[in-house]
């Protein structure tokens, strides 16, 4: 976990010694190689790269520290990008989760998911990271047991934000401006039709102004990802955070979490502490229309051209509808 210094600011721990070579130590003859269930059954197959993982458990940040190598218990479901299984030692039970996308494509950092890792979780509010590996692709944190009950309020969420975004700065900074321009490239590259996404984009670029100096940001805040265990809310994932506008957060944390526009001025009260003001509540609005662009721009570039027609019919009517919304209400000069 990460440590706070005497300003208050969470210090990252050491990074795990990464491997000097890919299977250091390792024998791995296939990508069958197999892991014997921690109960019955028959055994459970693993990829070389979960094998690799599980073999540097000397190096996984615990306490006490392990003292054998940890078994696979299962995969995880969920996740379109990455793959996770759980693995036991002991009482002491963790996520390893795999990657599963090139993290340059989408403008990733691994280390700084690291760091905030440690201080989202010296917060309360993430897993414990115990041990990643850039190299490999793997990030291995504590195990979460849902609780039965896993109902979330608007307060809940509010609350939660607001601890992510006081967590400490670091470098990593998502500019929006370059993420879209980075996908669009990404599209021309491929062949997708980027001229049916340049229409789009000259018309929300056309209503989008910054807004507010860069918090840390989750940006990924969607149902899957929150967790309620032993009655606290965590956010998982944290793949995507960065420095970044509080409303890109806020507006993505209202569409992933499917909150009903009359409820949205109640989610912005207790957020802010106060009620938004009409100039916040457009901000919120104008961030709406670049989530569900960018949103549309990465199942883009993460599907197969045969399925562009589909994505079409799924994201560009809602988008139109915001940014249509959006213009009338600047026209109006107000809500």
């Amino acid at each position: 976990m990460g440590r706070r210094d005497g300003r208050g600011e969470c210090r990252p721990a050491r990074e795990p010694r990464a491997l000097r070579q890919a299977g250091a130590g390792v024998q791995v003859h296939s990508r069958r190689a197999r892991y014997r269930p921690v109960s019955g059954g028959e055994a459970v197959p693993g990829p070389a790269q979960l094998h690799l993982a599980l073999a540097q458990w000397r190096h996984w940040q615990c306490e006490p520290a392990l003292t054998r190598a940890p078994e696979l218990v299962h995969a995880l479901s969920g996740g379109l990008s990455n793959r996770s299984y759980l693995v036991r030692e002991g009482q002491h039970r963790f996520v390893v989760r795999l990657d599963g996308v090139d993290p340059a494509r989408h403008c990733l950092d691994r280390h700084a998911e690291w760091q905030t890792l440690q201080c989202a979780a010296a917060a309360g509010i993430a897993p414990t990271p115990r041990y990643f590996n850039p190299q490999l692709g793997v990030l291995v944190c504590d195990y979460l047991a849902a609780d039965p009950d896993q109902r979330v309020t608007l307060e809940d969420l509010a609350q939660l934000l607001r601890q992510v975004h006081a967590l400490p700065a670091h470098a990593h900074r998502l500019n929006l401006r370059e993420q879209v321009d980075h996908y669009e490239r990404l599209i021309r590259r491929f062949d997708l039709h980027p001229n049916t996404y340049r229409s789009l984009q000259l018309s929300m670029w056309r209503h989008f102004v910054e807004t507010s100096e860069p918090v840390l940001c989750h940006n990924d805040l969607l149902p899957a990802n929150l967790l309620r265990s032993s009655g606290r809310l965590y956010a998982l994932d944290w793949e995507y955070a960065a420095m970044g506008d509080r409303w890109f957060d806020l507006a993505g944390c209202v569409l992933g979490q499917k909150i009903a526009p009359g409820e949205e001025a109640d989610f912005l009260t207790v957020y802010l502490g106060r009620a938004a003001s009409e100039e916040e509540r457009l901000h919120l609005q104008r961030h709406r229309c670049l989530c569900r662009y960018i949103e549309y721009l990465w199942h883009a570039t993460e599907n197969p051209p045969e399925k562009l027609p589909f994505l079409r019919e799924r994201h560009e009517p809602p988008l139109i509808a915001e940014l249509t919304s959006l213009g009338r209400l600047i026209s109006r000069g107000s809500y």
